[in-house]
């Protein structure tokens, strides 16, 4: 009996503020479903949409234009913006995920637009969420590329790979000591020797090792 797969969803979630171009790479390169636009720019997610239905169209996929969505950062400038911003992240996913919990959700998070401030949450967010991260250039900055907007997007891999990594370690200083003697030696041990330095037993030993 075969097992049924979910259809394949793409969703974006990007920082905006007034230059718009930064969207236009992400969508010729994954053309997603949904775009989730962090923005405190009034007026920016309609000229988003006008333009999704005309000057970037072409960029869209098969089913044409994404649904674009507006999270309204208010003043993002502020000691509090990050944590706000995280905490509207997470409410982002959660509702995200329920409602379209018949399919596989591929989800993109964009850390180019808005303010300073504004990055740094999507980036953190997107780490703790173990989400992929990219970086967008405006076509305006990279002529060369101007024609073929999916090129300018970089993938940044280190926030996929550090945000597990740091919850891992916070949560068991057992595997922090662990991989500190891993680090500090010049040759491959095993659970033997790691349990005659930390003074454990193998058997409470060998399930850090597994997960490190």
């Amino acid at each position: 009996m075969s097992v049924r797969t979910k259809p394949k969803f793409r969703v974006l979630l990007n920082p905006l503020g007034s230059s718009i171009e930064v969207l236009l790479p992400p969508i010729a390169k994954w053309q997603p479903a949904v775009i989730y636009c962090f923005t405190s720019m009034e007026g920016v997610v309609e000229s988003v949409k006008e333009h999704l239905n005309h000057s970037w169209r072409s960029h869209c996929g098969p089913d044409g234009p994404p649904e674009v969505r507006e999270i309204w950062i208010d003043e993002p400038w502020k000691e509090n913006t990050i944590p706000d911003m995280m905490e509207d992240f997470d409410n982002v996913v959660r509702e995200a995920t329920k409602e379209f919990a018949d399919y596989d959700i591929e989800w993109h998070v964009g850390i180019t637009g808005g303010t300073n401030m504004m990055p740094v949450a999507m980036a953190l967010s997107a780490s703790n969420h173990s989400f992929p991260v990219f970086y967008a250039t405006e076509a305006r900055h990279n002529p060369k590329l101007a024609a073929t907007p999916r090129e300018l997007v970089l993938e940044l891999p280190l926030f996929t790979q550090w945000g597990p990594g740091v919850q891992f370690f916070s949560k068991s200083s057992a595997a922090s000591a662990i991989f500190a003697i891993l680090l500090s030696e010049d040759k491959p041990m095993t659970v033997h020797e790691l349990a005659l330095r930390t003074k454990k037993s193998e058997k409470s030993i060998y399930p850090h090792t597994k997960l490190l």
